[in-house]
Order: structure tokens, then sequence, then C-alpha cells
């Protein structure tokens, strides 16, 4: 398997893992609420909003991966030196 696909396989499994996380909290909030545990459903409610973000930066740096990857693959279809395109990519991160 590539490495490409060993990343998206790790990538998807935790995105996966914080639906699931995700979920359990809300059902967790609910519960609380229902019994009047105002403090327990806050907490809960507040892990879920982490692992909501958790899960956003997850589909953000995806998106970007597969942005990269699309102009990398038409670069080399062009013929252009992917060389350059890496040392030009980290010297911008370095930059940042």
């Amino acid at each position: 398997m590539s490495m490409e696909g060993k990343v998206f396989n790790r990538d998807l499994w935790w995105a996966n893992r914080l639906h699931k996380f995700i979920q359990v909290c809300s059902r967790r909030q609910n519960l609380y609420m229902e019994s009047g545990d105002m403090k327990k459903a806050l907490w809960w409610l507040e892990e879920q909003k982490r692992a909501l973000v958790e899960l956003d930066q997850l589909i953000q740096a995806k998106d970007e991966q597969d942005n990269i990857i699309k102009m990398v693959r038409g670069m080399q279809h062009k013929g252009l030196d992917i060389h350059k395109l890496i040392i030009t990519l980290e010297i911008e991160r370095e930059a940042q």
C-alpha cells in the first residue's frame, strides 16, 4: 500500500472515531440535561465542540492534501520539475 493510502486510511479511521465520539457526547449531554445535571451536560457539550473542531481540522487538512496532489499530478502531466515544486513548498511552509 502506498504511503498516501496509509495516511488516508489512518485519517479515515480517525474521522470515523471522532464521529462516533461526537454521537456519544450528544447522547450523554441529552441524558444529563433530562436529569437536570447541567454541569455534566455542559461538560459533554464542550467535549462535543472539541471533537467537532478536530474533525473540521482533519477535513480541511485532507482537502489541502488533495489539492496539492492534484497540482503535482497536473505539473507532472505538463512535464514540469516536481523537485523544484517540493523545494518551493518547503520554503513557503518555513516562511509561514
